[in-house]
């Protein structure tokens, strides 16, 4: 029921935009997912700078933002980064848990940490990605990067 409410609403925002769906027919029902069009999506972050020494959170918050209406339950946010790791830190209890550096999530935020990173003798560049995909097909609706640079070897800061 909800993937066919979020093909409605796919379907309306393609016809509102001035879009037409084209294909054959072939009478043979399709055992695939049509292609959908692209969903807006950017990463924002509350804080420009992070270091592991600051206690007002355990990481950098990282949000996805999502132009579109989606319906919930509908989409997964599958981040990624190759330096540091991913932390959940939500309501009610505020407790802190590990996610790993490859994580799906129901809700678009995260926090970002280099927190017992082994240093070399200058830290990389970090890449975030961000995927938003179906639930059901897995197919990637949108997709955002971001890049985390560093101020003497310490602080972190997302460009």
């Amino acid at each position: 029921m909800q993937y066919a409410l979020l093909m409605l609403a796919v379907t309306g925002l393609l016809l509102t935009a001035g879009c037409t769906m084209s294909g054959t027919h072939t009478g043979i029902p399709q055992t695939t997912v049509p292609p959908v069009s692209p969903v807006n999506v950017s990463i924002h972050s509350d804080m420009t700078r992070y270091s592991v020494i600051m206690s007002s959170a355990p990481g950098m918050p990282l949000s996805a933002c999502v132009t579109e209406t989606i319906p919930l339950g509908t989409v997964e946010f599958r981040w990624r980064t190759d330096y540091g790791r991913f932390l959940a830190w939500n309501a009610p209890d505020f407790t802190v848990r590990e996610l790993g550096t490859n994580v799906s999530v129901s809700g678009g935020k995260v926090y970002w940490t280099y927190l017992d990173e082994h240093q070399t003798t200058t830290r990389p560049p970090v890449h975030i990605t961000l995927d938003l995909a179906d639930v059901h097909s897995g197919s990637v609706l949108g997709h955002a990067e971001r890049i985390i640079e560093w101020e003497n070897e310490t602080m972190a800061v997302i460009r």
